[in-house]
C-alpha cells in the first residue's frame, strides 16, 4: 500500500504566520488548527508615532499598538516591521518655511505637491540668484554628543534640480564636514561628496520620490551644524537662476548608524517606542525537538552596541533561549542555544544590508543545524535542549529588536531532516 499523502494545503502542526496573506494560527500535534487574527495569537506593543509604507505605494501613520505590515513601492509585501525606539530631534520635519530651517541664499514655496503620504504637505525649495555659491536649508542640533552616530534622512523629488548633498558641516568641532551627493533619478544614487561617512543610501519610493539619508560619527559634544544643500552638476557650489529647485519632505535626525521609520514632528522631537511581539507558548511547541523556517528583509543596517534578534524562544528570562541574531560584528547570522545561561553553539551565517534572506533551523538533544538561503547546513553536537515557555519575534528578552521585516515564520515541533533546512531556505 501506498504511503498516505498529506492534502495540498493542509496546515502544519506548530506555529505558520504568513504576513503577505495574514493567515495566522497555531495547531498542537495532531489537533486543529486555531487560526486568529495575529493580535489574537500574539501580545504586540509599541510602533507608535510613525510612518510605514502601506501597500498602495503611500506611507501610513501608525497606530499604537498595532503590527505594522510594510510593502515597497510596487506594492510587494515586505513583511512586519519590527523596529527599536528611535527619537526624530529635527522639529517641524514637514514644514521647510517655517522659522526652524534656516534658508540660506534660498526660499521654500509650502504645500506645492503631494507627498509620499498623499497629502499636499510637500514644500518646494528654490535657489536664489546668488553667483558662486551654496543654496541651502540648514537645521542645527545643539545636544550632539561625542562618539554617538546619527543618521540625517529625507525624503526628495527632482524638479529643475536633480541633486541635493546633505552635509554633517564641519563648522564646529561635532563633525568634520560628512556629506553625500545624491541623484533624484533612476533607482537613484548616493555618492561621498566629503569626509568619511558611516554609511549612506538612497530608496527609491513610488511617484518620484526618494528617501535620501547618511550616517556620521560625532567626534565633540558641541552644537552640529547640518545642512540640506541644492545642487548643479554635481556641485553644491553655483550660480543660481532664482527660480530653480526641488521638493522637499519628512526630514529626519536620529541616533543611530540607519534610519528607522520617518516619524513626523512639529514644535518638538518625537519619539517611537520600541516594537514588542510575544507569545506564551502552549501545547504547539515541543519542548524536546523543533525547526524553524523564517523569511524576512534585513535593515539598512546595524548599531554597534547591540546585535539584532529575529526571533527568540525564552523562558522570559536571558538564562534560556533558542535565537536567530544578526550579531554587530561582521554581520553574522547567529544561531544560538542558551541553557542555563550557558550558550551552545554557535551556528554562523552572513547577513547582508537592505536584502531578503531566508533561514531554516532545528534543533534536537546534542544536534543543532542551520541552512541560511540555501547554504550548506551548519551543525554543532553539543546541545542540552533549555526549559522554553515564550515565543518572542522580531525582539528579545534583552530588549534588543531586529530593526526589519519578518515575511513568514514557521514553528514545526519536529527536528527537520538536513535536506529540508538547505530547501526551505533556498
Amino acid at each position: 500500500m501506498l504511503p498516505r499523502r498529506r492534502p495540498r494545503g493542509s496546515l502544519h502542526d506548530g506555529i505558520s504566520l504568513n504576513f503577505a496573506t495574514g493567515r495566522y494560527y497555531t495547531k498542537a500535534q495532531g489537533g486543529p488548527a486555531n487560526i486568529q487574527p495575529l493580535t489574537s495569537l500574539f501580545t504586540f506593543t509599541g510602533g507608535n508615532q510613525s510612518m510605514y509604507m502601506g501597500p498602495a505605494g503611500l506611507l501610513v501613520a501608525s497606530a499604537t499598538n498595532t503590527p505594522r505590515i510594510e510593502y515597497d513601492a510596487n506594492g510587494a509585501c515586505l513583511g512586519l516591521l519590527m523596529e527599536a525606539a528611535r527619537t526624530n530631534v529635527w522639529l517641524q520635519s514637514q514644514t521647510f518655511d517655517n522659522g526652524s530651517w534656516t534658508k540660506v541664499r534660498a526660499s521654500v514655496s509650502a504645500d506645492t505637491i503631494a507627498a509620499p503620504d498623499g497629502t499636499t504637505t510637500a514644500d518646494t525649495l528654490v535657489e536664489d540668484g546668488t553667483a558662486a555659491n551654496s543654496h541651502l536649508l540648514r537645521q542645527d542640533y545643539a545636544s550632539a554628543t561625542s562618539g554617538t552616530t546619527y543618521t540625517i534622512s529625507v525624503f526628495a523629488k527632482a524638479k529643475e534640480r536633480s541633486q541635493i548633498l546633505i552635509l554633517f558641516g564641519a563648522d564646529t568641532a561635532a563633525f568634520s564636514g560628512e556629506g553625500v551627493l545624491y541623484t533624484l533619478s533612476g533607482s537613484g544614487t548616493s555618492a561621498t561628496s566629503t569626509g568619511s561617512p558611516v554609511a549612506h543610501g538612497i530608496q527609491a519610493l513610488s511617484n518620484g520620490w526618494y528617501r535620501c539619508w547618511v550616517a556620521a560619527t560625532c567626534a565633540s559634544t558641541t552644537n552640529a551644524v547640518l545642512r540640506i544643500q541644492l545642487c548643479a552638476s554635481s556641485s553644491s557650489t553655483y550660480s543660481g537662476d532664482g527660480v530653480s529647485g526641488l521638493y522637499l519632505w519628512g526630514a529626519q535626525l536620529e541616533a543611530g548608524r540607519f534610519p528607522s521609520s520617518y516619524i513626523p514632528t512639529t514644535t518638538g522631537s518625537v519619539a517611537r517606542t520600541a516594537d514588542v511581539c510575544n507569545r506564551v507558548l502552549g501545547p504547539e511547541f515541543s519542548a524536546t525537538v523543533g525547526a524553524v523556517v523564517v523569511q524576512g528583509r534585513a535593515s539598512a543596517g546595524q548599531d554597534a552596541a547591540s546585535g539584532q534578534v529575529v526571533f527568540d524562544f525564552n523562558d522570559a528570562t536571558t538564562n534560556n533561549r533558542i535565537v536567530l541574531l544578526r550579531v554587530s560584528a561582521a554581520d553574522t547570522a547567529r544561531y544560538n542555544m542558551i541553557t542555563a545561561a550557558a550558550t551552545q553553539g554557535p551556528v554562523d551565517a552572513s547577513f547582508a544590508n537592505s536584502t531578503a534572506y531566508k533561514a531554516a533551523l532545528a534543533w534536537a538533544s546534542n544536534d543543532l543545524a542551520m541552512s541560511f538561503k540555501g547554504g550548506a547546513v551548519g551543525t554543532d553536537a553539543l546541545a542540552t535542549i533549555p526549559a522554553i515557555t515564550r515565543l518572542d519575534l522580531g525582539n528579545a528578552t534583552t530588549g534588543v529588536q531586529m530593526n526589519g521585516h519578518i515575511l513568514r515564520f514557521d514553528y514545526w515541533p519536529e527536528r527537520k531532516a538536513n535536506e529540508f533546512l538547505v530547501s526551505a531556505s533556498t
